[in-house]
């Protein structure tokens, strides 16, 4: 499956990053706005790509 180049596989990428993210929130306290989870989830997605 080429990942890469797939609109869907990102989106779900995102979304369970963001799920993460919530999880933590409700276990762990962890309170990070929305913006930040936003940049988090951008930042992982363009370094997965670019050591593809």
């Amino acid at each position: 499956v080429d990942w890469t180049n797939n609109k869907t596989i990102h989106d779900r990428i995102s979304q369970d990053i963001d799920d993460l993210f919530y999880h933590y929130e409700k276990e762990r306290g962890l309170k990070l706005s929305f913006d930040t989870i936003d940049k988090i989830i951008e930042n992982v997605k363009t370094v997965a790509l670019r050591r593809f």
